[in-house]
């Protein structure tokens, strides 16, 4: 049994993308013998077992040197020890066990009914009539009515009595199935509890006395989501105001992040990233470039590692030992990678008693089926999923890590159906149906001078297994999926499917759409081309419900100018508008934004994407303390030297008057007609503006042909009167649509 330490873990950080999240947990490794094996368990099913990646770093920096290095992962299932699981009993036992009681109860109640009926009899003689004489009475019709309503009632109380035997059953029953329900439900929450993921890291060197380390561990886990808000509050006097970003976080990952540093990004998790490659300029003969392929051809001469073995355990025990299985390693999510290769021991081939003990750690090695001839003895290939060397302590090593070491190679259509072809045939008999459609899906094409895929299961080494040296003669030494059956072989069958459904669930829950609202805007359409990352200034706490949580990140002060727009033409109410500019080092997103006058609500207002450093112009609601009136005079006139023309003449004029308590800005917008380019029998003149003007800018898409504003400020009880006047020109033959007069 190796060594292995068990350590508890905390979840530090986590960085939630635009779908899905990374995880970073924490654990403390204190001064003692460095174990074989690390242990961290209570990790969600959901996890992605291909992301796992750690980190051993000491506390102390001049440390470094004296720390072991991680040079395994594995992703194994956590499954308690637990009994055949209760079965519930089905919806029609139990509805079958009430219509059961509900019978007896009724046919109870109408005998109880009959029998009262009984009760109630009774027999008389009738009455004696005046001057008559009495008349006989028969003795045997009082006697034998009297024993018909006795043995009535007698049949009666019996079958009372057996009913209410057969109730007492019919509700013992459907007791003893309502206790076997809690019971079953009471199994299936330890289950859900207790089953789990756990992460396994072999730890390897070690020089001098051990130190305290951290022990850093990252996965990626699906069903986590988010979108911005934002607070802004203004301050009374409207010189300052603080924006407040917040967010919508929903995630159903499995666990719950309590007390953790939370990164909100904006990046897609799962986007696929190519490097670049840098292609060399020659000069002569164009030549076709040979494909990329991320596979290589499986080693030849696999088998013949294994004659020694075959013939040692012969001689040992006969043809009997062949076939006797050795005890296998514990259940595990992927294969240790191997280690550096060493050239092969003559003496270990010649000996004929060898050790089993020997075999069995050469034998993971060995990695693919022998498809042609063997090579030299004295070349040995490297094995398809070798790791490359060993990285220092503060780098990542992955159960997905393999792939990236794996040399690039072309394979022919030959070898790729017998490396993979076959193996892959013979592992889907035994694969379940999810994991076959997602081999189906991703095979590599097997045509000559075609590229292979990238992404299909021969690249997935997490999810990869070399068969051992006592599994079947023709897989030893060979790539097989591993499956979720293979990873919990230890468990029954009922159990096996505990299990499996709790591991669908958990993946179900976090595939679960959330339904944000409709202010909102998502990540991906807001963000632009580019990719950010906004941290929380503390601890923040997400329950795994997947319900929307409103978290704080931080909180900004800017300066901020209001000004009091007014369009006469429009409307005679001033609107506040503040005009803030983005506090932040990055860009704010769109989103809906709750305006505060300090702690008095105003307004829900949106943000429109901005990048840093930009103003943003915010609403604040109506201002009735200024009040603006607008009048205009239209005279229509001829002129020309034969009255051809027809001069249409507008004055306007604009009253503002403040009554507010502190001096305002003040900016009041107007609009020339305009009239389109081609149409050259109109002509419009500006006439008398007092005081001057100037033009309207404003950004895309509200952009606003022939704007104009005066731009002033009003003090306590102050007024301005503004003018301006224009005049169109038509031929006086014709007339504007909807009138001549455009005020």
């Amino acid at each position: 049994m190796e060594n292995r330490l068990e350590l508890a873990s905390r979840i530090e950080e986590v960085a939630v993308f635009r779908s899905g999240a990374l995880v970073t947990r924490v654990a403390e490794l204190q001064p003692q013998a460095w174990p074989e094996q690390l242990e961290l368990g209570r990790l969600p099913l959901a996890l992605d077992d291909g992301s796992v990646r750690v980190r051993l770093e000491p506390l102390d920096p001049a440390d470094a040197e004296r720390l072991p290095q991680p040079s395994d992962v594995r992703v194994e299932w956590a499954v308690p020890p637990l009994g055949e699981p209760i079965e519930p009993p089905s919806e029609a036992e139990l509805r079958a066990a009430d219509e059961r009681i509900q019978r007896f109860e009724q046919r109870l109640s109408a005998l109880e009914e009959e029998s009262a009926n009984f009760d109630r009899l009774t027999f008389a003689l009738p009455a004696r009539i005046e001057k008559e004489q009495p008349r006989p009475i028969s003795a045997a019709a009082f006697a034998s009515a009297a024993d018909w309503v006795e043995r009535a009632k007698l049949a009666r109380a019996e079958e009372t009595g057996r009913l209410r035997r057969e109730l007492h059953q019919a509700r013992e029953e459907r007791a003893r199935l309502q206790r076997q329900v809690a019971e079953s439900r009471a199994e299936r929450g330890v289950d859900e509890e207790r089953v789990c993921k756990r992460v396994v890291v072999r730890l390897r060197g070690g020089n001098g006395t051990p130190v305290p380390a951290r022990l850093r561990l990252d996965y990626q886990v699906p069903g986590a989501c988010w979108r911005p808000t934002y607070v802004v509050r203004v301050s009374r006097d409207g010189l300052s105001a603080n924006l407040a970003l917040r967010a919508l976080v929903a995630q159903h990952s499995g666990e719950p992040w309590e007390r953790v540093r939370l990164v909100l990004s904006t990046a897609d998790l799962q986007r696929r990233i190519e490097l670049p490659v840098l292609k060399s300029q020659r000069i002569g003969r164009r030549q076709s470039e040979p494909p990329q392929r991320a596979w290589r051809a499986p080693p030849t001469g696999a088998e013949s590692l294994f004659e020694s073995l075959d013939s040692a355990l012969a001689t040992r025990g006969g043809p009997a030992a062949l076939r006797q299985p050795v005890a296998s390693a514990p259940v595990q999510m992927s294969e240790p990678p191997p280690g550096p290769e060493l050239e092969p021991e003559p003496e270990c081939a010649a000996q004929p008693e060898l050790d089993a003990c020997c075999v069995e750690e050469r034998a993971p090695e060995v990695e693919l089926k022998k498809e042609r001839c063997a090579p030299p003895p004295a070349m040995r290939p490297p094995a398809p999923c070798a790791m490359p060397s060993a990285p220092p302590p503060a780098l990542a090593l992955s159960a997905k890590s393999a792939a990236l070491g794996a040399p690039r190679r072309s394979a022919s259509r030959e070898q790729m159906k017998g490396a993979i072809g076959g193996a892959r045939k013979k592992a889907l008999r035994h694969a379940e149906p999810s994991f076959e459609e997602e081999l189906d899906a991703s095979e590599p094409p097997c045509e000559d001078g075609a590229p292979l895929a990238t992404s299909g299961y021969v690249l997935e080494y997490h999810r990869l297994r070399v068969v051992a040296w006592d599994g079947p003669s023709a897989e030893r030494g060979s790539l097989k999926p591993l499956t979720r059956r293979d990873a919990l072989s230890t468990l029954s069958d009922a159990q096996f499917a505990a299990a499996e459904r709790l591991a669908r669930a958990a993946e179900s829950l976090a595939r679960n759409h959330v339904v944000f609202p409709v202010t909102t805007s998502a990540v991906d359409e807001s963000c632009g081309s580019f990719d950010y990352a906004f941290r929380a200034s503390g601890p923040v706490d997400v329950p795994n419900d997947g319900a929307l949580h409103n978290v704080p990140l931080f909180a900004k002060d800017a300066p901020i100018e209001t000004t009091l727009v007014v369009v006469p033409r429009e409307s005679d109410q001033a609107v506040r508008v503040a005009t803030l500019k983005n506090p932040l080092a990055t860009p704010l997103l769109a989103g809906p934004a709750e305006v505060y006058l300090e702690n008095e609500f105003l307004v829900t207002s949106r943000f429109a994407t901005e990048p840093a450093g930009a103003s943003i112009d915010l609403g604040l609601g109506v201002e009735p303390g200024l009040k603006v009136a607008r009048n205009t005079h239209f005279n229509e006139s001829t002129e020309g030297l034969l009255n051809g023309s027809l001069s249409l003449q507008h004055e306007v004029t604009i009253e503002v008057a403040s009554r507010l308590q502190a001096a305002a800005q003040v900016e009041v917008r107007e609009r020339l007609p305009q009239y389109l380019p081609s149409d050259k029998e109109v002509v419009i003149e500006l006439g008398e503006v007092s005081p001057e003007w100037e033009e309207l800018q404003q950004a895309p898409p509200h952009t606003l042909v022939g704007g104009k504003r005066w731009r002033f400020a009003l003090k306590p009880g102050e007024s301005r009167k503004l003018s301006y006047g224009y005049s169109v020109r038509i031929d006086s033959k014709n007339e504007l649509v909807g009138g001549n007069r455009r005020d």
